[in-house]
């Protein structure tokens, strides 16, 4: 009888083990994995034209040889419909395999469509299960198309891995997290407003000029504000030269350009690259690697140089400036700045990393300080973010104070500098200059663009009992009335391998 039992379980077991077996659903040979989403506004329709970017497996798989790198790991496909999910049918009809967002890592908008507004769109991949909610989102001044036809993943086999790397780098770079959570959040809470990194296409910059928008790194506004548009009579949001300090000439604006009376728009050129050129500068065609290298990107020349202490003697990039390798033509630098879910204009890779510290967000990154000692040349210094920044903000006398820990060890310095014997006063000025360029970058922010990218209004939060108080100083604050003061605490930890005695 035991034996009979023995003998049932067994062979129920083993017919039940053939119902586990099987495959459901498509092949993984059957589908097309997508890796980026364009999405750019139709000239004569209300239709977005929207660009799948996806994985070309017989490239990356590569058999006995392995994969390969460069622009034949990925293919771009291009239609007209209201939404992404009705771009994704449309696609599967003209392309044999079946298109699957599980890979998804990246949706590229152009200017157009973030100043009219992400919240639809946002909507739609928020609620969907086939998309993850840690999806980047990034903002092209050129245009999604033109960038995402740029790029070419020299050194990556994975595409799906190539953006994750080069957007998961927002410790270390100058641009914002970019999380499509985030921003939604921002959204709906109307607690704060989010920042989006700005990816640019390496071009010769001739078409900016009639863009009629001031161009260059530093900071500017959509509709007026500095550098972005006609000239405003309240001044440029640097004061002159750009948000980070630029140059100081009077004549200045947000690319020290000429013919702009006060940082607004500049003939020179278009904002931060704006514009397509008509030769472009990229796409999927390789005639662009024969153009000569003398001259590989004149848009670097638009890009403002930095006179204050962080970063000093750096250009204040935005995505497209950048001098990079001829083959792949796009990068990612420098932010755009959003209302809600509307675009107002754009900061540069240095006011990035300074508002990436105002926040706490910053790992470490090598960053150039002035030095009185060494005026002519900085100091390079291996920077870390000691602690999370404190904020204290009073609401009756309508002040803001931001305190910074940061610790540095040194890397580069002129030879003739013996900083061994100078460490507590390169440490104090260092401190100095540096609170002075964080308190300019925030207190000339908040006066000029209406976003409260800093969250204030969320630090807020804790002074009030409940959620009507809370809402009814949220609807009533003016944060514009508030004066801003920043200290830092900036230490060197090390002074490097070398040891110099006084002379």
């Amino acid at each position: 009888m035991k034996k009979f039992k023995a003998l049932v379980v067994i062979a129920i077991i083993v017919i039940l083990s053939f119902c586990l077996t099987g495959c459901v659903g498509k092949e993984p040979n059957e589908i097309a994995y997508i890796v980026a989403i364009g999405i750019d506004m139709m000239d004569e329709y209300d239709d977005y034209e929207i660009t799948i970017q996806y994985a070309n497996p017989t490239e990356i798989s590569g058999g006995e040889e392995g994969g390969k790198a460069g622009s034949s790991i990925i293919e771009n496909i291009s239609v007209q419909a209201p939404n992404i999910y009705a771009a994704i049918g449309l696609a599967n009809r003209i392309v044999s395999k079946t298109f699957y967002l599980s890979h998804t890592r990246i949706i590229v908008v152009s200017r157009e469509v973030a100043q009219k507004g992400l919240q639809d769109i946002t909507e739609t991949f928020i609620r969907s299960d086939d998309l993850r909610p840690d999806i980047y989102l990034a903002v092209s001044l050129d245009g999604a198309n033109k960038y995402l036809d740029s790029v070419k993943p020299a050194m990556e086999v994975n595409p799906a891995k190539y953006y994750q790397l080069i957007y998961d780098k927002n410790s270390f770079m100058g641009i914002p997290v970019g999380s499509a959570k985030d921003f939604f959040f921002g959204i709906e809470t109307e607690n704060f407003d989010s920042l989006l990194p700005v990816a640019g296409v390496i071009g010769n910059g001739t078409d900016n000029k009639s863009s009629g928008e001031g161009n260059g790194g530093g900071s500017s506004q959509e509709g007026g504000a500095p550098g972005g548009g006609e000239s405003s009579e309240e001044g440029d949001i640097s004061g002159s030269g750009g948000l980070s300090g630029g140059n100081s000439s009077s004549e200045g604006g947000a690319s020290g350009g000429e013919g702009s009376s006060n940082g607004g728009a500049s003939e020179e050129g278009g904002m931060s690259g704006a514009g397509v050129s008509e030769k472009g500068s990229g796409g999927s065609s390789d005639s662009s690697s024969d153009e000569s290298s003398s001259d590989e990107n004149s848009k670097q020349k638009e890009a403002p140089e930095n006179e204050q202490g962080f970063e000093y003697k750096m250009k204040d990039y935005i995505g497209g400036q950048a001098a990079i390798e001829l083959k792949n033509k796009s990068e990612s630098m420098g932010s755009a700045i959003f209302n809600s879910d509307k675009m107002i204009g754009t900061i540069g890779s240095i006011e990035s990393q300074m508002f990436k510290l105002l926040m706490g967000d910053y790992n470490y990154s090598y960053i150039t300080v002035f030095s009185e000692q060494t005026p002519n040349e900085p100091v390079t210094v291996k920077t870390i973010q000691g602690k999370t920044p404190k904020y204290d903000i009073d609401i009756k006398k309508k002040s803001i104070d931001v305190k910074l820990f940061l610790e540095g060890d040194v890397s580069s310095l002129p030879a003739d500098y013996n900083i061994e014997n100078d460490i507590a006063n390169f440490e104090d000025n260092a401190s100095k200059y540096l609170a002075e360029g964080f308190a300019k970058f925030m207190s000339d922010f908040i006066k000029t663009c209406d976003s409260d990218i800093f969250r204030l209004k969320e630090r807020c939060k804790y002074k009030f009992l409940t959620n009507d108080k809370y809402n009814e100083f949220k609807e009533s604050v003016n944060f514009k009335e508030y004066s801003v003061n920043v200290n830092v605490d900036f230490k060197i930890r090390r002074t490097g391998l070398v040891m110099r005695e006084e002379k």
